[in-house]
């Protein structure tokens, strides 16, 4: 795996840190047992994941990356190969559960069929519940030979501590400007005032841009969203109409499934704006209202219904209180 002169390919742009731990790992062939990479939601966490998943197992991997071509390379990148496991939030439930971990378990105590190493990934590692994590926690501490754990949160502090604390850490960071755009222009046929808008509303984040892009009038669709989302978490908005607007955002999309992916999208992007400092009437009290923002996320992740939770965070936004039970943030 000699990387020396060569630039190291495994699908992700603009993350020169996190891509020379990485570089660095696998040249020392010391790779631990376990990653944690945090970053904002859609800023290449999975897809780092997989191409380091597919190098380590690939039969023509060379200095600059998976080969993307063999069995091994395409099954990964179908999500089908037995030795590469993504353990995700199943339908019908908003967190990861300890059966799915035990599964994990079973799975990882077997020989790898094709490949070097027996590799799992958390993509939403954050979303386990305490008691997968405690079990999954076990594994960490005592893994098999040729295995590796690799979990995504958007924080370090997301996580059970003493499971990041197990895990050697990547950060991912938003891209630049002008990275985004190239990136986003290369992976798309986007243009004029579509991709504009994607640009703006995408906080670094490629994946989030991308993704939005491929769904036509969807962008479009977002930002009228966020427009009357900041209209009614401003003073001069009535309870009735916060009331309206969160029940507009709560029923967007055709299944369930679907409703809250698109709720849980819309406060992250409030969170990202609130953090980013991009609301200026809200710049005094945006951490407490960032707060509040994750503390609604943290309900809808837990299965909460949908529509109470989005009028939460807007009654507890608009009004400047924090929403009942939830831990106080410092401005």
């Amino acid at each position: 795996m000699g990387l020396a002169g060569v630039t190291l390919d495994l699908g992700v742009r603009g993350q020169p840190a996190a891509m020379r731990l990485v570089e660095v790992m696998l040249a020392s062939r010391r790779l631990p047992h376990a990653l944690l990479f945090t970053g904002p939601p859609h800023s290449g966490k999975s897809t780092l994941m997989r191409g380091l998943a597919a190098y380590l197992n690939c039969a023509a991997a060379g200095p600059s990356g998976p080969c993307w071509h063999c069995p091994s390379c395409r099954r990964i990148a179908d999500g089908v190969d037995f030795d590469v496991r993504s353990i995700e939030v199943e339908e019908g439930h908003g967190r990861i559960q300890i059966e799915q971990v035990r599964e994990f378990e079973r799975r990882v105590a077997l020989t790898a069929v094709g490949g070097l190493f027996k590799i799992a990934m958390f993509p939403s590692a954050h979303l386990l519940t305490e008691n997968a994590a405690n079990a999954l926690l076990k594994t960490l501490e005592q893994p098999p030979p040729h295995t590796l754990i690799m979990l995504a949160a958007p924080t370090r502090d997301a996580i059970l501590t003493t499971v990041a604390s197990r895990c050697s850490h990547l950060r991912l960071y938003p891209l630049a400007a002008g990275e985004l755009r190239a990136l986003v222009v290369e992976r798309t046929d986007a243009s004029g005032p579509d991709l504009e808008l994607a640009l703006e509303h995408a906080f670094g984040r490629p994946g989030w841009a991308i993704d939005i892009l491929s769904k036509p009038g969807q962008i479009n669709e977002f930002a009228r969203q966020v427009e009357t989302m900041l209209a009614a978490i401003g003073p001069d908005c009535s309870d009735a109409d916060r009331l309206q607007t969160a029940a507009d955002v709560a029923t967007s999309g055709r299944s369930a499934a679907e409703r809250r992916r698109n709720a849980i999208g819309m406060l992250e992007w409030l969170e990202l704006a609130l953090a980013a400092r991009r609301l200026p009437d809200r710049l005094e009290r945006w951490a407490a209202d960032a707060a509040t923002v994750r503390s609604g996320l943290t309900r809808l992740h837990g299965n909460t219904m949908v529509r109470p939770a989005v009028e939460a965070v807007f009654l507890a936004l608009g009004r400047g209180q924090p929403i009942a039970g939830q831990s106080s943030a410092k401005t």
